[in-house]
């Protein structure tokens, strides 16, 4: 079996925001227009981002997973990928000196929890998100 190398971009947080950074505020970010299909939310802490989600989905029924690793290396190979579920919303920092966190949900799209492996056998694990559009 082929195990797919990928290269990950460490730091990268919102692209929006990147291509802007040195003329946005944290204000205008927030309450910039949302992508077709997309509902976004800006949370100032971590009971907030879980309110929110529980809000948006109308239930208490959820699983926060997130991405782990132990070492800043930007080659990996992919050694299993495992599907979390549909309809995911994500939750990461931005890049302003307040802790801000945008949480957003882009419909038709699944989440993945995929396995990573380094070369010295260190292992990671990311959470990825696929858009069907």
């Amino acid at each position: 079996m082929v195990r797919p190398f990928i290269e990950l971009r460490q730091g990268v947080t919102d692209s929006i925001w990147l291509e802007n950074k040195e003329r946005q505020s944290l204000d205008d970010f927030c309450n910039s227009p949302t992508a077709k299909g997309e509902h976004k939310h800006c949370v100032s802490s971590l009971e907030s981002m879980i309110d929110h989600v529980i809000s948006h989905f109308r239930t208490s029924k959820i699983k926060a997973i997130s991405s782990t690793f132990d070492k800043n290396e930007d080659q990996y190979v992919v050694e299993e990928v495992k599907k979390v579920g549909d309809n995911a919303v994500m939750c990461h920092r931005l890049n302003f000196e307040k802790v801000v966190f945008n949480c957003h949900q882009v419909r038709e799209t699944t989440a993945y929890m995929v396995s990573l492996a380094v070369v010295d056998g260190s292992k990671a694990k990311a959470l990825t998100v696929c858009c069907r559009a």
